[in-house]
């Protein structure tokens, strides 16, 4: 099994984060590292998030530009690491598969680095390799390493091919990502860890290349898959002849209302159960506002690059260029389009409208992994559970369960105390009618519940 990475050189990510989710749904990536971020305090984690992933971010203080951030999967169970290293510009976390740990790590090293920095960084590295399966990638800035025969220029140069080599890691770039340099580099503890790495052509408006590879796992990834009932596809005539079948006023007679709603949800569990079939898919979250046409633009831009890597004619470069632009375009339209359609459907469906302004706002933090008290990180939900459960039941206290006698307000007459309540078939359907699609109780779809009692009656 793998998970599929992505680098990215971004110089500036807000402005180009529709670009970046579209390329994380169109090949399917599981892990992107960026580096030249330019976050800022300013910059709210609605803005940057991409559903389905954790942001972990490290900005510049004090100074624009620069930065890093690295989004996970929620699948993996991403872990911030603190301390790793006195170096302000690079991150690091753990992901979890199964019992499987690997460290991901970004650095970005500024061509303006003070000797300080260079220190600093070289220090950060070594700490970093103190972990067993590690992979580091990101901007180093060092245009004068030969990489094929590990030799370099100048005295920092050498000390960075120095220390990789004591910390018996693995670059695995051998093709230019900026210009005629090779200055994006992805590291790794074991040779084998890294497959089919790839530079790829230039995201947005940057000047360095994309750089994608397979990161090899010895475990499965588990893919979190969810089950829906396809009304278009229901026995509608067979739920009604059904429906017909039972006797309501032997099933309801003597019963209390709660009783009667127990045995009405009960029958249209098992009708749904029988004639709505149930169809299974994978949780992508992809952006509500992507469209098939964007998909094959990104992938057709990425084949048009090859083809110039390949052939290194400015017919074909003229051709990636065009796509490129196209790209940009497409999808600023198709997120045009899709919020506009939201704006204009907000008074038939304000939930969808209000469910999107809200993801631009904030993001829901994910809980967990977590640290039992034997220090041991737990990532199974039902694990997790319980040791919430085990932390909130030592905070709490013993009340005194003694409920006071309720005194009596009611002086009216015996003729004004509500005896009865009619409930008609028409007062029914009427509610049933202004019963909102988007809505349910209890679980209760009230489409399914709606359609069921239009067929029974009409």
């Amino acid at each position: 099994m793998y998970i599929k990475c992505m680098y990215i050189n971004a110089r500036s990510l807000t402005a180009k984060m529709d670009m970046l989710q579209g390329y994380v749904n169109t090949y399917d990536v599981d892990a992107v590292f960026v580096t030249e971020t330019w976050f800022n305090q300013n910059i709210g984690e609605g803005e940057i998030a991409i559903p389905g992933f954790q942001c972990f971010r490290q900005d510049r203080v004090n100074r624009i530009g620069g930065g890093v951030a690295i989004y996970i999967k929620t699948t993996f169970h991403g872990v911030r690491l603190e301390d790793v290293g006195p170096f302000k510009e690079a991150l690091w976390c753990r992901i979890m598969i199964g019992e499987e740990q690997i460290v991901l790590g970004v650095v970005y090293r500024s061509p303006s680095s003070t000797q300080e920095d260079v220190d600093m960084m070289i220090q950060t590295l070594e700490r970093a390799a103190q972990n067993r399966r590690i992979i580091v990638t990101g901007d180093f800035n060092y245009p004068d390493i030969n990489w094929e025969y590990m030799t370099g220029e100048t005295p920092n140069s050498r000390k960075f091919i120095e220390t990789i080599q004591e910390s018996f890691w693995y670059q695995h770039v051998q093709e230019p990502t900026r210009e005629s340099n090779i200055l994006d580099l992805v590291f790794s503890s074991e040779e084998e860890m890294i497959e089919e790495l790839e530079v790829a052509e230039t995201f947005g408006s940057s000047d360095h290349n994309c750089v994608s590879w397979k990161t090899i796992v010895t475990r499965g990834i588990e893919e979190k898959t969810c089950k829906y009932e396809d009304w278009k596809r229901a026995d509608w005539t067979k739920m009604k002849e059904e429906i017909a079948e039972s006797n309501w006023e032997e099933l309801f007679h003597g019963k209390d209302v709660q009783c009667m709603w127990n045995i009405f949800t009960n029958i249209y569990e098992k009708q749904v159960e029988k004639y709505v079939p149930k169809q299974e898919r994978t949780l992508h979250q992809r952006p509500k506002w992507m469209t098939k046409e964007v998909r094959r633009l990104i992938r057709k831009k990425r084949k048009a690059w090859k083809e110039y890597k390949r052939g290194n004619s400015w017919s074909d470069l003229n051709c990636y260029k065009s796509l490129q632009a196209q790209v940009k375009v497409k999808i600023k339209e198709a997120k045009r389009n899709f919020e506009y359609l939201l704006s204009e459907k907000i008074k038939e469906d304000p939930k969808s409208f209000y469910s999107y302004v809200r993801s631009k706002q904030k993001v829901r933090e994910k809980v967990g992994p977590l640290k039992n008290d034997r220090g041991e990180t737990i990532t199974s939900e039902r694990e997790m559970v319980a040791e919430l459960n085990k932390f909130f039941s030592t905070v709490f206290t013993r009340e005194d369960r003694a409920v006071p006698e309720a005194n009596i307000f009611f002086n009216k007459e015996e003729d004004d105390k509500l005896h009865t309540m009619t409930i008609t078939e028409e007062m029914v359907l009427k509610k049933l009618q202004t019963t909102k699609k988007g809505k349910s109780y209890n679980g209760y779809d009230y489409q399914g519940m709606r359609g069921s009692y239009y067929y029974y009656y009409y």
